[in-house]
């Protein structure tokens, strides 16, 4: 076996594919990775034919602007990968394009993996199906998601998630002292967190600043920024007395008392770091009614989802206003009591990731099922 082509398309998907890559490289010898990706995984030695990391997005009309482009990049990818002809691909997130392309992976009978696969798990049963014609395996980081696709006809194995891998566990002085902060605040810190996509930070960006600016008499903060352009971009127009980092965003968590940041990947990194979180997040009117048709869960941060309940706030559409995020924020800082809750709640969360190895074994699944067939 010698080739494996990777596709991720969100800043997420590039952290995740760059540690599965480091493992591939490992457990098979002189393995050839190619894929789509970011800096993250071609740092890791993937050769990248194509980034989608600043196309991404959520929504329906949100994802317009980048239509073309995004289309264009699936034309590349497929031509790709049928003149390549890698053993196996690996798709990783970023469904939209990820189901495109699997259609053409499974046309020229290519064996594929899904690593993040499509949360169908939170939409309803009926979906899934559609999944069986494109696919071969899916690699279930959730025990939710090993459970919903053990009812269709794919090819199921629970690895665990890979964030208990991909996270060094830190104590809150050390971290502050690898961010060049002093071990010990006056005021609490909170880190700042608008998002990797583009869509969500223009969106979260202002209104994180504005909550700053109302409750910077009280408090410290800190905004590390998802990739290098962002920082490059927006960190200038950051007020100095917020402390503006590059990419050491599980850092920021640990470091944190604690952290207002948009839904996503972070939020199961926030739980890891057992840092209480204030959740946000606003998409069009369009996107807001038809999620609310298709989803069937009460929440959208992830430590929500997987507790059941409502462990941690969020704050969503018109909820999410200036006002309400300052009060929470200071609600939960000021209420010794609730942050210690938050803070238990959020460590039976962690426990329920285990166990702890899950990028090694996907890396030997995918090899071993590559191999095999």
């Amino acid at each position: 076996m010698g080739k494996i082509f990777l596709s991720a398309g969100e800043i997420s998907g590039d952290l995740h594919g760059a540690f599965l890559a480091r493992a591939l490289y490992e457990e098979i010898p002189g393995i050839q990775l190619c894929g789509i990706g970011g800096e993250r995984m071609k740092a890791a030695g993937v050769t990248l034919i194509d980034d989608l990391t600043e196309k991404s997005s959520v929504g329906i009309l949100e994802g317009l602007p980048h239509l073309r482009e995004n289309l264009s990049s699936l034309k590349k990818a497929r031509r790709f990968v049928r003149e390549w002809k890698p053993d196996c691909v690996v798709f990783i997130d970023n469904q939209g394009f990820n189901l495109n392309l699997a259609g053409t992976v499974k046309k020229e009978g290519i064996t594929s993996f899904y690593y993040f696969a499509p949360q169908y798990w939170l939409w309803g049963l009926k979906k899934a199906s559609s999944l069986e014609n494109k696919l071969d395996h899916i690699l279930a980081v959730f025990r939710q998601e090993d459970a919903f696709y053990k009812g269709t006809s794919l090819s199921v194995d629970y690895i665990g998630h890979p964030i208990l891998d991909e996270m060094p566990l830190l104590d809150k002085g050390e971290a502050r002292r690898l961010l060049g902060l002093s071990s010990s605040y006056d005021k609490p810190l909170i880190g700042l967190l608008p998002g990797s996509r583009p869509q969500e930070f223009r969106t979260l960006f202002p209104l994180f600043l504005k909550t700053a600016e109302a409750l910077k008499g009280e408090f410290d903060f800190i905004m590390p920024f998802a990739s290098s352009s962002f920082y490059e971009r927006f960190a200038p127009e950051t007020p100095s007395f917020i402390k503006t980092v590059k990419k050491e965003g599980t850092v920021v968590m640990q470091a944190a008392d604690l952290l207002i940041l948009s839904s996503g990947t972070a939020t199961l990194e926030a739980a890891v770091a057992g840092t209480p979180m204030v959740i946000t997040y606003k998409v069009s009117l369009l996107t807001e009614i038809v999620a609310r048709l298709l989803v069937k869960v009460s929440y959208v941060g992830m430590p929500n989802i997987i507790a059941g309940k409502g462990i941690v706030p969020e704050l969503l559409q018109r909820d999410l206003t200036q006002p309400k995020l300052t009060a929470m924020v200071k609600k939960i800082l000021e209420d010794k009591t609730e942050y210690q809750r938050i803070k238990k709640e959020l460590s039976q969360v962690k426990a329920s990731l285990e166990p702890a190895g899950a990028v090694r074994r996907a890396a030997r699944l995918i090899k071993e099922r590559c191999c095999h067939e």
